[in-house]
């Protein structure tokens, strides 16, 4: 434990003024939340699709995506035992708990990951961002569950890819796969910015990070078997949505900033790293845009740690110790 508040010291001295301001963002967040759920229509259908993912009867895509059921599954049981009242509030607060302990670090780690290039205001600032477009997520699927880990995983992924510490992704690709199989894009990732070097250097963490999307995969559809659909499959049917309506394009564009188009502005003078890990864009987008609708601006959360430092670095002066 010493060694790990000495680290965060080390990135961020003030690291616990910073924790407690982004736990009120993420505070802030759930109130506002919570207050549109209970004018969804979704809310009434929420717990009895909660109850079949945790049971094996739920469809496709989601049964295979069981992860933050299973723990809010937990904390909901766990309050019960204790005496929690009514058990229709337990169940979504147990959501919105697991919400916050995915979030909170999230932006923490953020914060710190910025802090590799920009000083602790600006990393705040572009953190702060994040936190005030995070009410765009929840518009069309407030009880989408998944995201906040999702957004977690990648942000720790690009950290440890960045750093190098390759022994830890295999199992965060399995985490996350567990979560959402789009984590299994970080591999991509790992590969273009590895690409180049010798590759026994980083073949067999690439090859761990592939068998380790793999068991995930097939070890979810091997335990549940075939699903039926809930949603759509045929990539045609969101051609229209994802390319023709102008509301989509709004919407990605008050998520994504105005300024992010600074993010695109003389890359050769930003860091290896960002360019590298930039050009898993295309797939990224091409994958989601024939799978769902791309106006759910919560599919780019997990952009933001290569978009977010590309932008900034247009808008602010990098830190005097900040590596490209």
């Amino acid at each position: 434990m010493r060694g790990l508040l000495s680290s965060l010291r080390k990135l961020e001295p003030r690291w616990p003024f910073f924790a407690l301001l982004y736990a009120g963002l993420v505070a802030v967040h759930l109130i506002d939340l919570h207050m549109y759920l209970r004018g969804s229509p979704d809310f009434r259908r929420w717990h009895p699709w909660h109850d079949d993912i945790i049971h094996g009867r739920g469809f496709y895509p989601d049964q295979y995506r069981p992860l933050t059921y299973w723990l809010a599954e937990l904390v909901y049981r766990v309050w019960l035992h204790l005496g929690w009242p009514h058990p229709v509030t337990t169940f979504e607060y147990s959501h919105l708990f697991v919400r916050f302990l995915f979030l909170l670090p999230a932006f923490l780690l953020l914060h710190l990951y910025l802090r590799r290039w920009f000083s602790s205001p600006a990393c705040a600032a572009g953190t702060i961002f994040v936190a005030a477009v995070l009410p765009l997520t929840i518009i069309r699927c407030s009880t989408c569950v998944t995201d906040p880990l999702n957004f977690l995983v990648f942000v720790a992924g690009f950290w440890l890819i960045r750093d190098g510490k390759a022994a830890l992704l295999p199992p965060l690709v399995f985490i996350g796969m567990l979560n959402r199989e789009v984590a299994g894009l970080l591999l991509v990732a790992y590969v273009l910015v590895n690409w180049g070097r010798p590759v026994r250097e980083w073949a067999p963490t690439a090859l761990a990070m592939l068998g380790a999307a793999a068991a995930a995969w097939f070890g979810l559809r091997a335990s549940y078997g075939p699903r039926k659909n809930w949603a759509p499959t045929w990539p045609g049917h969101y051609f229209g949505a994802n390319f023709l309506e102008w509301q989509t394009w709004e919407l990605i564009l008050l998520f994504l900033g105005a300024w992010v188009f600074w993010a695109f502005a003389r890359l050769r003078s930003k860091p290896v790293f960002l360019r590298r890990c930039l050009a898993m864009l295309p797939l990224y987008f091409a994958a989601h845009a024939v799978s769902g609708y791309i106006r759910e601006v919560r599919y780019w959360l997990p952009l933001f740690p290569v978009i977010l430092p590309l932008a900034m670095w247009s808008i602010w002066e990098p830190d005097a110790e900040g590596e490209k």
